[in-house]
């Protein structure tokens, strides 16, 4: 009988080992993988959670895997599943394509899914990168360098685009130095509450919350 325990990559796992480790995200992605788009550039889970366009949430579900899968193969282990990943970097890039991913705007939820792929060129250019075609390279460098055009919120959305600027100097496609320093400096100077960088909301909303909470 198939087990259709979606947690059974957890169950009983001691997380001690790196292979306990491999064994949870690997346990974690499989069960994405019947909700991949036919042209692989999409996930698609259903309806609910955050609350943004069809097109960066399905590039949220095809994206947010490889904050695992990266480092799983910077660690040298094996990953079945690379095709998926450059097939739907050549299609959710392709202006032409349907499952085209659309470029990002102002304070746009994309940018978050854009210093994913930005970490995945700076970390394996070898898997997602060397292997795309010329075409591809040229579509996903202007999807990408699209970062370099908008306005960013004013939180750690700054070192998503210091993500991506490292990645497309890692493989020689630009990167904006120029916006890449002052992005560092203005995380420095401005990111920095009480000890902790990078914070997900302005300072006001987060003394707003900090209030809230005290009314608990």
């Amino acid at each position: 009988m198939p087990n259709t325990n979606r947690l059974a990559a957890f169950t009983n796992n001691p997380f001690h080992t790196r292979d306990d480790m491999r064994k949870a995200l690997l346990g974690l992605f499989s069960p994405l993988l019947p909700f991949f788009s036919t042209g692989s550039a999409r996930v698609s889970l259903g309806v609910g959670g955050a609350t943004f366009l069809e097109a960066p949430a399905e590039l949220e579900g095809f994206a947010r895997p490889l904050w695992g899968l990266i480092p799983l193969a910077v660690g040298g282990n094996e990953f079945p599943n690379w095709d998926l990943f450059q097939e739907g970097i050549r299609n959710g890039t392709d202006p032409d394509h349907p499952e085209f991913w659309g470029y990002c705007h102002d304070r746009d939820q994309r940018l978050v899914e854009l210093a994913i792929i930005g970490y995945a060129l700076a970390a394996i250019p070898e898997i997602l990168w060397d292997p795309l075609d010329a075409r591809t390279k040229a579509n996903l460098t202007k999807w990408m360098s699209h970062i370099n055009q908008v306005e960013m919120f004013d939180n750690n959305f700054w070192f998503f685009r210091v993500l991506v600027n490292m990645g497309l100097d890692r493989v020689r496609a630009g990167g904006d130095k120029e916006t890449l320093k002052s992005d560092l400096a203005h995380i420095e100077d401005n990111g920095n509450l009480e000890g902790a960088h990078h914070r997900h909301a302005s300072e006001k909303a987060v003394s707003r919350g900090i209030r809230q909470m005290g009314t608990l």
